[in-house]
């Protein structure tokens, strides 16, 4: 075995063609996949049944030449070799980092001036300079759903009410909670944060939002802040007909 150069294609002539076979005849067209798991199985397949066909050489079915080269193979490492890059990255102070041209938000962040995102081909770490694991998930371009971390954002939120109105992740809170915390009056705003950060405690967001009336209304029985005798205002009088 002789070890070739990286990026140097002229001297892996023969994993070069056979980079274009798969590209020409299994991709002629883009596929459509549901993820990439799903497109990996669904190639797997595709591969096994090309296996059925003759060696452009050797006049023999590739399955049977796989079969006997099979025997002299070597056992593969029981670890996975770590193939990963180290990114760093400025961290902003809402306690985001960029990574694949998208911000992600980090717990604990801003602590420091900077980051690294520890990435491979499909997930990341996000680590500080001192070694500690802040976060990890699946990269960016993976589609995968993420969990916003709502009970870090509402603690960054809290320090800077005014932020609510211009965070990139106010479009994601749900209808009751995002009215709530619209008012204007920034002191009330951080009283009503202060209280969501206690619940998120116990409760996830999506069921502070369900039983918002009991959850809220149990302290307030006004959670709104509405002025009924205005409201009551615009009713008509006694005097006056629809």
């Amino acid at each position: 075995m002789q070890v070739c150069n990286p990026r140097k294609g002229n001297e892996k002539g023969s994993v070069e063609n056979k980079v274009g076979y798969i590209r020409y005849n299994f991709f002629t067209t883009s596929p459509v996949m549901n993820s990439y798991e799903d497109f990996t199985e669904t190639l797997r397949v595709q591969l096994e049944k090309d296996r059925q066909r003759l060696h452009y050489e050797k006049e023999v079915l590739i399955e049977d030449l796989w079969n006997d080269e099979k025997n002299y193979l070597l056992e593969l490492p029981e670890k996975d070799y770590p193939v990963f890059k180290e990114i760093e990255a400025k961290v902003n102070k809402y306690n985001e980092a960029k990574l694949d041209n998208t911000l992600i938000h980090i717990p604990k962040a801003s602590n420091y001036p900077f980051i690294y995102f520890v990435v491979t081909w499909d997930k990341y770490k996000a680590v500080s300079p001192d070694g500690e694991v802040l976060f990890e998930d699946f990269r960016p371009y993976m589609n995968k759903k993420r969990a916003i971390p709502w009970l870090s954002i509402f603690k960054d939120w809290i320090r800077k009410p005014r932020a609510v109105s211009y965070s990139r992740y106010q479009k994601y809170l749900p209808g009751r909670i995002n009215d709530y915390l619209m008012v204007e009056d920034l002191v009330v705003r951080k009283e009503r944060l202060v209280e969501i950060v206690n619940l998120l405690v116990t409760h996830d967001i999506k069921r502070i939002n369900e039983e918002f009336y009991d959850l809220i209304s149990g302290n307030n029985e006004n959670p709104f802040g509405l002025d009924w005798d205005e409201y009551d205002s615009l009713a008509p009088t006694g005097g006056e007909q629809s």
